[in-house]
């Protein structure tokens, strides 16, 4: 039945009908008056890439170990917390896997969409000169299941310090103009 639901959801999502939630606050996930899902981006919160963009790296703080997994925050269009990175171990060697979670306050006002719509990059050398990167050149790539979560298994140097970039293909509702 889930997978039901989900399909019709996205199918609507795919023609655009307007949504509307009766709600004073407006937020990414509900509006006061009728909002239409739009594109955007989401990035996870980190440090800022050079150039007048909001692209942003994240700087791993310990080895990733069992759960609690260390996280940071997702953000679409800059201001609206949609989910968590999470850092996890991984079985295959030199690697980590990043679960992206849309579970943050506005995360039911947000969907990852498309194939290969997060975007992993990875250095081992500070990147904050880096003007800009281009998400679509970021190496590690992975697709949504059901639009709400991703996995992606990226590279990890032991003994160094490891930044990542993440970058997603969002829909977020959004007030009609």
């Amino acid at each position: 039945m889930r997978k039901i639901l989900a399909t019709l959801f996205a199918a609507a999502l795919a023609i655009g009908i307007p949504a509307t939630a009766a709600s004073a606050e407006e937020t990414a996930s509900t509006c006061s008056y009728e909002c239409t899902w739009q594109g955007e981006t989401g990035w996870a919160y980190g440090s800022d890439f050079a150039g007048a963009n909001w692209a942003m790296f994240y700087t791993l703080q310990a080895k990733p170990s069992e759960k609690p997994y260390e996280s940071t925050p997702i953000y679409a269009g800059q201001h609206y917390l949609v989910g968590h990175a999470y850092f996890g171990p991984s079985s295959i060697p030199g690697m980590i896997t990043i679960y992206v979670v849309l579970d943050g306050p506005n995360g039911d006002g947000a969907y990852i969409v498309g194939g290969e719509s997060v975007k992993v990059g990875h250095w081992t050398k500070d990147p904050s000169g880096i003007t800009n990167p281009p998400p679509g050149k970021l190496k590690y790539k992975g697709t949504a299941i059901g639009n709400r979560y991703a996995e992606v298994t990226v590279r990890y140097v032991d003994g160094k310090t490891n930044y990542y970039a993440i970058h997603l293909d969002m829909l977020i509702l959004s007030p009609s103009s």
